[in-house]
């Protein structure tokens, strides 16, 4: 997208990293099937990986006392069964799958919808810091480029660190001061350090 377009080595860099899509099944189904916020998905049984319940996170995101919204989750690769699928197809695997392992009635479901998210998760293969270094010092020398987020820094940060990675860039773009988005979860450190009150 750039114009010019980035050296050739950049662009051989960027082409090099590869990604997965992330499917969000929206599902619009009777009662609440769990109490949790979301339920990881360790079973062989089914394909997906997550399930959040957003009446758990609050009363208000569920718009109605009798129905809870659910997104079941599935990581896909450019081109496979879940990529492709349409998004009946997607809806009505979410429904089996929720289903099968007990969670809800397929009599339960009121509706639906599908989220894709290409370029979701960065695949971390051996060498992949190499090409980030290239593209990271081409635009280094860009005076108004920061990239953010998973996507944009080719870096596998939880949503909060992501999140912050573009506050730091807004901040720095608003002239608040300069800020590096690059050292957001450098140290992999989640411990909180103080006295408990």
């Amino acid at each position: 997208m750039m114009r010019p377009d980035a050296p050739l080595e950049v662009l051989r860099a960027a082409r090099a990293l590869r990604y997965r899509e992330h499917v969000g099944v929206n599902l619009l189904v009777d009662g609440s099937p769990f109490p949790d916020n979301w339920i990881y998905v360790h079973s062989p049984e089914v394909a997906a990986a997550r399930i959040a319940n957003y009446r758990n996170f609050s009363r208000d995101m569920a718009g109605s006392a009798d129905i809870s919204p659910l997104t079941v989750e599935y990581f896909a690769s450019p081109g496979d069964q879940f990529s492709v699928a349409s998004d009946q197809a997607l809806i009505a695997l979410a429904t089996d799958e929720l289903s099968r392992i007990g969670l809800i009635a397929p009599d339960q479901l009121c509706g639906g919808f599908v989220v894709r998210s290409d370029k979701a998760y960065p695949v971390m293969e051996t060498g992949h810091q190499v090409h980030v270094a290239t593209i990271r010092a081409w635009l280094d020398q860009l005076e108004n480029m920061l990239p953010i987020g998973r996507s944009g820094m080719f870096k596998y940060n939880n949503q909060d660190h992501a999140m912050a990675t573009g506050l730091l860039a807004a901040r720095t773009a608003l002239g608040v001061a300069k800020f590096d988005p690059w050292v957001v979860n450098i140290d992999a450190e989640y411990a909180e350090e103080g006295r408990a009150i």
